[in-house]
């Protein structure tokens, strides 16, 4: 056992090493931290406006999103990837800035829940193109094995800490509904 738990470390370290790997990994990190930012304080000041009903139609901004992964996945099949990463990671950040224009100005609340409704169909394209570009960045089954992993980790610690800042910077800022 203890010589498989040294093999897989190993194989994390050898992916971590391959620079293609890590800026994928971390714009990924990045893009999902932003997006659980965004998703936390929104919810928050969903709540304060018009209670649970809105907040879970913030969260019911994945339904769209999985319709829309229906056509995204397909363009992100047809189109170079790292051009989708882009694309979708710079129409995220404008649909963000609008979000938060949109609150900033007090514009009456559907007009947040679209564009975090249209954030997430937006969002639906990027990990198709992940998904189908990691294996052209590793040299290796084993080296793309652990790079998936590392995905999967920065996936899940992205939400958490997305999630903890979204909630520290709602707390700690003069924020009125």
């Amino acid at each position: 056992m203890r010589q498989r738990a040294s093999v897989d470390s190993g194989l994390t370290h050898t992916a971590r090493r391959n620079t293609a790997v890590r800026r994928v990994i971390g714009a990924f990190a990045a893009l999902t931290v932003g997006e659980w930012v965004l998703g936390t304080t929104v919810a928050i000041h969903a709540y304060s406006v018009g209670g649970a009903l809105l907040v879970g139609l913030i969260g019911f901004r994945f339904m769209p999103a999985a319709l829309a992964g229906l056509l995204t996945a397909q363009y992100a099949d047809t189109h170079r990837r790292q051009r989708v990463l882009t694309v979708t990671a710079c129409t995220r950040a404008a649909a963000s800035g609008l979000i938060a224009a949109s609150l900033a100005l007090k514009l009456p609340f559907a007009v947040p829940l679209v564009l975090v409704w249209f954030d997430a169909m937006a969002g639906s394209a990027y990990r198709p193109a992940q998904a189908t570009l990691l294996p052209t960045l590793t040299h290796t089954p084993a080296e793309f094995t652990a790079a998936t992993a590392l995905v999967s980790n920065s996936k899940s610690s992205s939400q958490m800490f997305g999630a903890l800042a979204g909630g520290l910077l709602v707390a700690g800022l003069p924020v009125a509904p």
